[in-house]
């Protein structure tokens, strides 16, 4: 028994074409998408740049008109200055200090040394003995704290007011009207002059200016 072969297939001819043309325009499409995300970047970084130097160019401005209306507010308002009179700016050195010193009683001035008047002004006044060794605490508004104290609704500029600072007799409490003032006694003299003890006078003072803005501060000598 004989097998036959099928028979082949027909031969076909293929063939590729390429558009040379198409391809073409497809590169150059591709280098001008490139182009153009490269340009949008740079004018993104381009832009953030512009907006922090007018942010910093603005930031600038601003603290330099803070820096300019503040300095204009300290130049112009109110100061006050607090002073010990003669003979208690100079060192008791001399008989006549030594005689006029009798009471623990020291006269505090305060001037308006600003260029605008206060609307209102409050200061409480006190005084200490303490010996070489110590530190005052500046005790206000402690319950056994005793002061002066000066209210004055008007003070202009260049003039001048004056409180009493004091040290009490031991006996002494708060908002008592029969309160003394404690003598120099002579042991006290004699610690003074041999630097062993010494007397600070301090006050706290609240204002009020015509502007309405308002300040406090301590002093102390």
């Amino acid at each position: 028994m004989s097998r036959s072969n099928p028979p082949s297939p027909p031969y076909k001819h293929c063939e590729a074409t390429v558009d040379i043309k198409r391809d073409s325009i497809d590169w150059w499409t591709l280098r001008l998408e490139g182009l153009g995300l490269f340009v949008l970047i740079v004018y993104t970084v381009f832009t953030g740049l512009m907006w922090y130097a007018n942010k910093q160019s603005s930031d600038a401005a601003k603290t330099a008109a803070d820096a300019a209306q503040k300095t204009l507010f300290i130049t112009n308002r109110s100061w006050i200055e607090m002073a010990l009179p003669p003979p208690f700016d100079q060192p008791l050195n001399t008989n006549k200090a030594r005689d006029d010193f009798k009471d623990l009683s020291f006269p505090l001035v305060y001037t308006n040394i600003g260029k605008y008047p206060l609307k209102r002004l409050a200061i409480m006044a006190t005084a200490e003995v303490l010996n070489s060794n110590e530190y005052t605490k500046f005790t206000y508004g402690e319950p056994t704290w005793i002061h002066t104290n000066a209210t004055q609704n008007i003070l202009y500029p260049g003039r001048s007011n004056q409180l009493f600072a004091n040290i009490w007799m031991k006996d002494s409490t708060p908002g008592n009207p029969h309160n003394e003032v404690a003598p120099v006694l002579p042991s006290l003299m004699k610690d003074l002059r041999q630097a062993k003890r010494y007397i600070i006078v301090y006050a706290v003072e609240h204002l009020k200016m015509i502007s309405g803005n308002t300040g406090s501060s301590t002093a102390g000598g």
